[in-house]
């Protein structure tokens, strides 16, 4: 996964941003889904050394 090659150019750079974002915000989405407890936080998650909240102030 990812490229072998680090990123040349300003697009490039931000293709490769917008994908690590991307992907970050659906590993954190899937921890949230999959947690099955009540509370507003997930449990203690080791991959991002963390518990998650699960709701948002929007």
């Amino acid at each position: 996964m990812g490229s072998p090659v680090l990123p040349m150019t300003l697009e490039a750079i931000a293709v490769h941003n917008a994908d690590k974002a991307s992907a970050e915000i659906n590993a954190f989405h899937l921890a949230i889904e999959r947690d099955a407890g009540t509370d507003v936080w997930t449990d203690y998650n080791p991959t991002y050394k963390r518990a998650i909240k699960k709701t948002t102030s929007i």
